[in-house]
């Protein structure tokens, strides 16, 4: 169980854990360092931010029904957590009345690969072990409202949830820290609002702006959507890592 430790840490480079000293006393090294410590010191934060990467909070584009919607990287690549998010539109703008929005229903699941593969190996080696698990899924709604030909303005409210618990053989210790469980259950809802803007055919830039009311977590994103290709960048004022750049792939029906 050790190993997928690593697999997780690896994410936030801690590979550089695994150097000799003189690597730690380099200004690459001790950022190293220091990232380890603040992700050892609160690994829920950082993982629910590779959550609220999964999760496409946008409304469906006006000429289609739905969207399927997988993040590549950073979260299957090279975190190994497959996942998948799914738009639905239920109520199109304008449909009984001028005022009406365009109603949308969100669901995110996702799954880390790593861990489901240490689990099934365990469960080969005894039926006792508790086998490790990584999970994370979101559902909400979406409200979209045309001010412009091109332009339209969304909001709603979703509720996420990302939960890991891996027990290790060995407890892993770093300096004065030592570890030999990693139980974390992050769970918020969340108020969001954005906009779209529709630069041509399939071409469109978004950003929005999100709030956590439990946790007063604050995440936006910027990003431009192409046919099938989606690139932009999530940002998380209080993160491990302030900017996270994404890369996903959607398809329309």
């Amino acid at each position: 169980m050790k190993k997928i430790f690593l697999v997780i840490a690896s994410t936030i480079l801690l590979t550089g854990l695994l150097y000799s000293d003189e690597f730690y006393n380099t200004p690459i090294g001790k950022e190293i360092v220091n990232l380890g410590l603040r992700f050892l010191d609160n690994p829920g934060d950082f993982l629910f931010n590779l959550h609220t990467d999964n999760v496409d909070f946008t409304p469906v584009i006006k000429e289609r029904h739905g969207t399927i919607r997988t993040n590549f990287y950073p979260t299957i690549f090279p975190a190994t957590w497959a996942n998948i998010n799914v738009k639905v539109k239920t109520i199109s703008d304008g449909a009984f009345a001028k005022w009406v929005p365009q109603v949308d229903i969100l669901a995110q699941y996702g799954r880390m690969l790593a861990v489901d593969v240490a689990s099934e190996m365990m469960s080969k080696e005894s039926t006792e072990t508790v086998k490790p698990s990584f999970q994370d899924y979101c559902i909400g709604i979406i409200f979209t409202k045309s001010v412009e030909e091109n332009t339209r303005l969304y909001a709603g409210f979703n509720y996420s949830n990302a939960f890991i618990n891996v027990k290790f053989e060995k407890a892993i210790e770093f300096g004065a820290f030592k570890m030999s469980e990693l139980d974390i259950a992050v769970a918020d809802y969340f108020i969001v609002t954005g906009i779209e803007n529709q630069l041509r055919k399939d071409k469109y830039v978004v950003a929005h702006l999100g709030y956590g009311i439990k946790q007063g977590k604050i995440v936006s994103r910027i990003a431009w959507y192409h046919k099938h290709l989606e690139l932009g960048f999530n940002i998380y004022p209080e993160g491990l890592f302030v900017v996270h750049p994404f890369m996903a792939w959607h398809w329309y029906f």
